[in-house]
């Protein structure tokens, strides 16, 4: 009997290990609200490998929060544009902003139990695609 209840023990903390190896450490992007652009400078298809570069980055990372909404910001975009013109020259940016959730087991960087508006995902492309070059509060 003893020699049962240790073998089942053994298995259980075996798999609760693998358990804690595999779960997913980042963020929670299952449900993800994509707003569609309309009238824009860009194709819904450059908007769409944007996000698609922005879900990504927020799974591989933000554990602990959730991402609600993800849209194209043409305001931000031709801002960044006007920023960035002396330095770049005439180079394409492409502006995401986001909402997100933070829950209690996230980064100590972000509140537990907040919801964060309006964050940035800057992205540039030099010719040979849309790159993420920075995310925040910029």
């Amino acid at each position: 009997m003893k020699k049962k209840l240790f073998l089942i023990g053994a298995i259980l903390a075996v798999l609760a290990i693998a358990a804690a190896a595999f779960w997913p450490r980042g963020g929670d992007v299952r449900d993800v609200q994509r707003i569609p652009a309309r009238n824009t400078m860009y194709s819904q298809e450059d908007i769409d490998i944007a996000m698609d570069i922005a879900i990504e980055a927020f799974s591989n990372g933000f554990e602990g929060c959730k991402l609600l909404s993800i849209a194209y910001d043409e305001a931000e975009t031709l801002a960044e544009i006007d920023r960035q013109r002396e330095r770049y020259g005439e180079i394409q940016f492409l502006i995401l902003v986001s909402e997100f959730y933070v829950g209690d087991n996230a980064e100590p960087c972000f509140e537990p139990g907040t919801t964060y508006g309006g964050w940035k995902w800057i992205f540039r492309d030099d010719g040979d695609g849309w790159k993420l070059v920075n995310w925040g509060y910029a």
